[in-house]
């Protein structure tokens, strides 16, 4: 958080495009460790079927973000000159408060169960450690094994997952990029299409949670990410095929972000769920998902060129093709990995008993 706060401080002092190249290089290279790092924390203290509500919480703070983004986005216009900056590098300055918050996670984000003594008694240690299953990655393991490394990799699921997810990240990224100039052609003027972008976020922070809740107490998995997809279907349907209707057209924007948000936290339950055995696994399976699916932020900018507007013909026909092999990818996983979704109910029974002690 530290460094790529630096980095996203320091795009504001550029004053030529290879130094905004060579500052944007840092920031993707500083930041990128940092998603999987967080599902694999989440994976040395919550039992499976409660990482994927935990993790829409984190996640969601995207949804939350973008809603900002474009509030603020609207209010740093204003300061277009001031201090002798432009607008655009008073953007940039947000970077500083995220080198503050990273430097107050060192000291008090707790580390692993076992050994964390400031946040909890001997008792809650005793059951965060024991609740967990016998498969769940464990601090005492090795940091990293080339065998295991290799065995990940090499495993044609993997790849199935790394697909699965680049079907989810590359409408997610269309719309964080091109929500605004879709709003934009709907008829609002510039600072309004900014401010127009806040209600679908909003929308797709209610349905992210909404929908982790319910796969978390149904433990199930595949069938709820694909229920997202459709609704991102719908979504981009609707920009499709709508010309005139601007309220019908701004309600597929609602479907369209709702939809891949809602992806997320799930795919990665369903991922850390799958993995077995050590620490190396767990880490890499999901750092591989999520560098895979981060394909989706290089091809999504070329989807919508300008000249493709207002319809967006190409972008939309290639996201929903997306969807539909993600669909596909999502029914191959659930019946390879239907006795693991069954299996969550007998460690459920090992675990409750830990919790009685």
């Amino acid at each position: 958080m530290v460094s790529w706060g630096i980095a996203a401080t320091c795009m504001a002092a550029v004053s030529s495009f290879p130094g905004l190249l060579v500052a944007r290089f840092f920031l993707g290279a500083l930041e990128a460790g940092s998603f999987p790092g967080y599902i694999y924390y989440y994976s040395f203290w919550y039992r499976q079927h409660e990482q994927a509500a935990r993790i829409a919480l984190f996640f969601s703070m995207a949804s939350v973000a973008g809603a900002f983004s474009g509030l603020l986005a609207s209010a740093i216009s204003f300061l277009n000159g001031t201090g002798g900056l432009q607008g655009w590098r008073w953007i940039f300055i947000q970077g500083l408060p995220t080198i503050i918050i990273g430097i107050l996670v060192w000291f008090y984000l707790p580390n692993f169960p076992q050994t964390e003594t400031k946040w909890l008694t001997d008792r809650e240690r005793y059951i965060a450690i024991n609740r967990l299953p016998p498969t769940a990655p464990s601090h005492t393991q090795k940091h990293f094994e080339w065998s295991e490394f290799k065995k990940t990799i090499l495993n044609p699921w993997t790849w199935v997952f790394n697909v699965a997810f680049l079907c989810c990240l590359c409408p997610l990224y269309s719309v964080s990029y091109f929500n605004p100039t879709i709003i934009k052609n709907l008829g609002y003027t510039s600072y309004i299409a900014q401010l127009m972008t806040v209600p679908p976020y909003v929308a797709a922070f209610v349905w992210t949670i909404g929908l982790s809740i319910s796969s978390d107490r149904r433990r199930e998995r595949a069938f709820h990410i694909i229920a997202s997809f459709l609704v991102g279907i719908v979504g981009f349907g609707m920009q499709l095929g709508l010309d005139a209707n601007t309220g019908a057209k701004y309600f597929g924007v609602f479907l369209a972000t709702m939809g891949p948000f809602g992806t997320i936290p799930i795919m990665m339950a369903f991922r850390t769920k799958t993995m077995r055995g050590s620490a190396t696994s767990a880490a890499i399976s999901t750092a591989a998902m999520v560098s895979t699916g981060s394909i989706g932020s290089l091809v999504s900018p070329f989807l919508y060129p300008n000249w493709a507007g207002p319809q967006y013909v190409f972008g939309t026909i290639i996201n929903l093709v997306l969807y539909g092999i993600g669909i596909v990818c999502l029914l191959v996983l659930h019946f390879v990995y239907r006795g693991v979704e069954e299996g969550i109910l007998v460690e459920e029974e090992d675990e409750a008993s830990v919790e009685k002690q």
